[in-house]
């Protein structure tokens, strides 16, 4: 379900500035939706509910392309929300990790793993009429900061948009942040990068060092794994789908992770028990039912 966009400037593909007036869709949220909007007197630029058809996402894709600005997350059951930002042309791929591909808000993930997408809605409250990118965006934080004070989001890990200077951590919050930011991370540094040639000597230098090395921890091999764009996704529940605690302490019925090492590490045993069991039931220590659910966003 969307509401209408206002007025937007846009930028086209030859960054020409334009005017848009685009009207989409139904103008009327749900009632449920309706209730917690005017509970924080939000007037949102669009929304979106049904996020579990197809329909719906490819849309909200199409629609939020060329856009920077504000979301909201809602859970429709309980009213808690994750408040984040785009720079221009990214809020798609924020609304596909955080919603789909299980690499954005760790909470939010195991939010949607409990009660599922259809219990929640993804509603632009704000956007920036020019061009936004990473090193021109204090605008943008600004305006989230405003937000996230506003509506004070159960979903957001940090009380401030773009900084974390002062807040301490929970360890197991630290480890997730830790995880889901690192993808972000490397595509930033990717882009600065990309196309870069290195001199002779440094390929030599990085050789020397490369071989100096030890073998990775299982540990940190399981990070790396996990962050991998071409990482598997696998649904982890109990064989009698009774509740348990998931990576991040949220009581749930199923969990998705990224990787074997990843599950058999949860699970408490090793890599190669989770890949014996792939191969017939999914029935791990007679306890864990695991199913194989394909490739994660990015592969």
């Amino acid at each position: 379900m969307l509401i209408s966009l206002k007025w937007l400037n846009v930028v086209n593909d030859e960054t020409t500035t334009l005017s848009l007036s685009y009207v989409a869709g139904p103008t009327i949220a749900s009632s449920r939706l309706q209730s917690i909007l005017d509970s924080h007197k939000l007037t949102p630029v669009a929304i979106w509910e049904n996020l579990h058809l197809s329909e719906v996402k490819d849309d909200v894709l199409k629609v939020v392309k060329p856009l920077a600005g504000v979301y909201v997350i809602v859970n429709l059951i309980n009213g808690k929300m994750y408040v984040g930002s785009a720079t221009t042309g990214r809020m798609g791929n924020r609304f596909y990790k955080h919603l789909y591909g299980g690499n954005g808000s760790s909470l939010v993930w195991a939010a949607i793993q409990k009660y599922g997408l259809q219990d929640f809605a993804f509603v632009v409250v704000e956007t920036l009429p020019s061009l936004v990118t990473r090193e021109d965006n204090k605008d943008l934080l600004t305006l989230e900061d405003h937000y996230i004070v506003t509506l004070l989001p159960s979903y957001n890990i940090a009380p401030k948009a773009g900084n974390t200077f002062g807040f301490k951590h929970k360890e197991e919050t630290k480890e997730a942040m830790s995880l889901n930011y690192s993808s972000e991370r490397r595509e930033a540094i990717g882009s600065l990068n990309r196309g870069k040639s290195l001199a002779p000597s440094t390929i030599e230098l990085m050789r020397e060092a490369a071989l100096k090395r030890g073998s990775m921890p299982d540990s940190i091999r399981a990070k790396v794994s996990a962050n991998s764009t071409v990482a598997q996704l696998y649904e982890v529940s109990q064989v009698d789908g009774s509740s348990f605690s998931s990576p991040d302490g949220v009581m749930v019925t199923s969990v998705t992770l990224r990787t074997i090492p990843v599950v058999a590490n949860f699970i408490g045993c090793n890599e190669r028990t989770v890949r014996r069991a792939l191969k017939s039931n999914g029935i791990v220590l007679k306890l864990w039912h695991v199913i194989a659910l394909g490739k994660a966003i990015g592969s």
